[in-house]
């Protein structure tokens, strides 16, 4: 039975650009929800894994993750990371900002202007 969905972010500083990855989907996605997902460090493997709940399948499905059991964050196997993503912030400078998200394989552009700053 399938509780959700998990993908490996990799170990240690590829964490990082995909956490980057994740968090831009989770503003074009999940806008209004707070943690909508976990992190967790496999000591086994030494990766850090993200795990979606059912509620969040078009966000897991759109990162690649693969459906799931739930985990079982043990303390011991699996270890919590508190995460709480941080809302991604546009760039500064007088162009568009194109987010490109998979969405059942398609592609779906959502373009966020940008003010251009006070001279």
């Amino acid at each position: 039975m399938n509780d959700g969905y998990s993908k490996s972010l990799g170990p240690a500083l590829a964490a990082y650009a995909a956490l980057r990855e994740l968090n831009q989907l989770c503003l074009a996605l999940s806008p209004g929800v707070a943690r909508p997902y976990a992190l967790a460090i496999d000591t086994f493997t030494v990766e850090t894994v993200v795990f979606f709940e059912e509620d969040q399948a078009a966000l897991a499905r759109a990162f690649g993750a693969t459906p799931c059991t739930a985990p079982f964050i043990d303390g011991q196997r699996l270890v919590a990371l508190d995460y709480v993503p941080l809302p991604v912030v546009a760039p500064v400078n007088a162009h568009a900002d194109v987010l490109s998200v998979a969405i059942d394989g398609q592609i779906k552009s959502a373009a966020t202007p940008v003010d251009s700053p006070a001279s």
